[in-house]
């Protein structure tokens, strides 16, 4: 039965914390042997060539505690293993858990992205009808003696609005900020310029 990711994590918890409990005892073992070992150096001559009886039933006593730390060792060390292992499966199990929670995640998703790419779609139809409509004003503006801008600054003029609108997206500095203008800002100037030379019929915008 495949463990949710949840499940998957507290379990891997749990075996790193078993191996990191076996790491410790075992170097705790190695602490104690070196302590051990060092109180045998110190016994041994007296042990056995200085003819002291204490000392070799001491030197005798610390040889077996040294021999029954040989044996925990050895039994840690295998454990160790054993835990490093359950720590890989559990690390292995974690992602393949991740890999079907992402999988279940991005299905869920494919229909909002599908959704997405068809606003976007609309959108951009809706934005070249309205610049379609944004020419045919202008250029009625024109026909009916009103002077907004000059078709190729017209022209100009929308590409750039165009340009810094998506030069985010696109990354790329196209107009420094003092020239980058948006629709809004093309429109109230052409509204301004068609009132002066309603004002003044002989001027023409630029």
């Amino acid at each position: 039965m495949n463990q949710s990711v949840p499940e998957c994590e507290a379990r891997l918890r749990a075996q790193r914390e078993v191996l990191a409990d076996l790491l410790s005892r075992r170097g705790q073992i190695d602490a104690d042997a070196v302590v051990l070992t060092t109180e045998r150096d110190t016994l041994a001559y007296s042990a056995l060539a200085g003819g002291d009886a204490r000392a070799r039933k001491k030197l005798e006593e610390l040889n077996k505690q040294l021999a029954r730390l040989r044996d925990d060792e050895a039994a840690l060390s295998a454990a160790v293993v054993t835990a490093q292992s359950m720590v890989r499966d559990a690390e292995e199990a974690l992602r393949d858990a991740q890999r079907v929670d992402n999988g279940i995640k991005a299905l869920a998703l494919l229909d909002p992205l599908k959704t997405a790419g068809q606003t976007i779609d609309a959108a951009i139809g809706q934005l070249l009808q309205g610049l379609d409509q944004l020419r045919s004003d202008v250029r009625q503006l024109r026909a009916w003696g009103c002077h907004p801008t000059s078709e190729q600054s017209m022209q100009v003029a929308i590409r750039r609005a165009l340009e810094s609108a998506l030069q985010a997206e696109l990354d790329v500095p196209l107009h420094r900020p003092a020239e980058r203008r948006d629709f809004s800002d093309l429109c109230r100037l052409w509204g301004e310029n068609c009132l002066a030379t309603l004002r003044t019929p002989d001027r023409k915008a630029a």
